[in-house]
């Protein structure tokens, strides 16, 4: 069977470029954690409607 090439767009898809940095951050264990503390505020944003608004 012929093996298909598909794109690869993680970090380690580039085994050239080891140490590039994420966009707006300086590595990408903080854009990681930006983003799981913003879906966690989003949460409970939406909880505080849920419970004001039933």
């Amino acid at each position: 069977m012929k093996e298909q090439n598909h794109p690869q767009t993680s970090p380690a898809a580039h085994p050239d470029r080891p140490n590039e940095k994420p966009p707006l951050f300086r590595s990408w264990k903080q854009m990681y954690a930006f983003i799981l503390v913003l879906h966690a505020l989003v949460i409970a944003v939406l909880y505080i409607f849920t419970l004001n608004y039933q």
